[in-house]
């Protein structure tokens, strides 16, 4: 009964959030589509930037650049990469599509999390890769050796207390006993 309420548990948590987060992503899109329509009338948009990255790069969105170039005078042109996050808002039209872009994907992105909860897939990839998944979760890189060799410590050892779980807990109840 426990593990089920986990299950439940785990799964409203992943749904609010993401709904939380596919929120956030549309009203930042609204209000720009507002100010760019030059009918917007609350904090000034830049102050959104933080929170725009974030939600960019909580989606597992790679952000974008865009190549630029300003005349300087006589006869002079610098060119950039710029982030088009970084210049929001922004009423160039490069810049804004492309911004729409990002923000549509990050709102599809996290439409699709909403709802992955409700798949077997999911739930055996959050079990199988689970020291992998605690990993990424504490915002740490999961891409490293030792998350690696953990993983492969999980896959052995998972298994093997899974056959033996009477005697594990036979050995730490006599062992706890043993301690008092």
């Amino acid at each position: 009964m426990k593990i089920l309420l986990l299950f439940v548990l785990i799964l409203i948590y992943k749904f609010a959030v993401n709904l939380i987060q596919r929120n956030q992503v549309i009203s930042i899109k609204n209000s720009y589509i507002e100010w760019i329509r030059k009918e917007y009338k609350g904090r000034p948009l830049s102050q959104h930037i933080p929170k725009i990255k974030r939600l960019v790069n909580n989606a597992g969105i790679k952000e974008q650049y865009l190549p630029t170039a300003q005349p300087l005078g006589y006869l002079q042109i610098a060119t950039i990469t710029v982030n088009v996050l970084d210049g929001f808002p922004s009423l160039y039209q490069d810049k804004a599509t492309i911004t729409m872009r990002l923000l549509e994907q990050a709102i599809g992105v996290y439409q699709t999390r909403m709802f992955e909860g409700f798949t077997p897939k999911f739930w055996i990839d959050l079990i199988v890769f689970l020291p992998r998944n605690i990993i990424k979760y504490l915002g740490l890189n999961p891409d490293t050796v030792a998350v690696k060799l953990l993983q492969v410590f999980w896959w052995v050892l998972s298994p093997i207390a899974i056959i033996f779980r009477d005697n594990i807990y036979d050995f730490v109840s006599v062992f706890l006993s043993n301690l008092k």
